[in-house]
């Protein structure tokens, strides 16, 4: 079935949602922001649709082993340092 037939579907309510879809196990998708800008971000589709929202909360990890100019020990897996 392909993704037009599975949204139209979604749309009329045939499926109350995706995760009949899901693969047992697999792990979420990372979501990954090139840059992030801590504030209201807004979404528009190409249908009209609008999604808001705020970001104002966010962790930092940076690995131990990375230094200032962005060196550091390639050799060792890297430790994070959290910070929220």
């Amino acid at each position: 079935m392909d993704f037009g037939r599975v949204r139209k579907k979604l749309a009329n309510g045939a499926y109350s949602n995706l995760e009949l879809f899901e693969d047992q196990g697999t792990r979420p998708a990372k979501r990954v922001w090139s840059s992030i800008n801590v504030g209201t971000e807004i979404y528009v589709c190409p249908t009209g649709e609008t999604a808001e929202w705020t970001v104002s909360d966010f962790d930092v990890l940076v690995p131990e082993y990375v230094t200032r100019d962005g060196g550091g020990d390639s050799e060792s897996f890297p430790k994070y340092s959290h910070f929220s």
